[in-house]
C-alpha cells in the first residue's frame, strides 16, 4: 500500500480514537464474553428489569462509575456492594 494511504488511515484512526468515546458506553453488561466473573458471563435479572443494560448505564455524566449508593438510588436496585464491585472489576479496562 502506498505510504500516502497508510498516513491517511493512520490519521483517521487517531482522530477516531480522540472523538469516538461512546463506543465503550454501549457495551452490553450481561451475557457478554468480555465481562466474566469466575470465568462465566453474568446476568442479574433484577438489574435488567430496572433498566441496567450497558456500561453507560452505570456511568455518571463525567464518565466515571457511579458509586454504589448512587447506583442503587438511580435504578432502585436491591443489591449488595460486593455484587456491584464484582461487575466493575470484571469490566475490561
Amino acid at each position: 500500500m502506498p505510504s500516502f494511504y497508510k498516513q491517511i488511515l493512520s490519521f483517521f484512526l487517531e482522530l477516531k480514537s480522540i472523538y469516538d468515546k461512546s463506543g465503550d458506553r454501549e457495551l452490553i453488561l450481561f451475557n457478554n464474553k468480555e465481562i466474566q466473573i469466575g470465568g462465566k458471563t453474568v446476568f442479574y435479572q433484577n438489574w435488567f428489569d430496572q433498566g441496567v443494560y450497558s456500561i453507560g448505564d452505570i456511568l455518571d455524566s463525567s464518565g466515571m462509575y457511579l458509586n454504589f449508593a448512587d447506583f442503587c438510588r438511580k435504578f432502585s436496585v436491591k443489591s449488595n456492594f460486593l455484587t456491584y464491585f464484582q461487575i466493575l472489576s470484571a469490566i475490561p479496562k
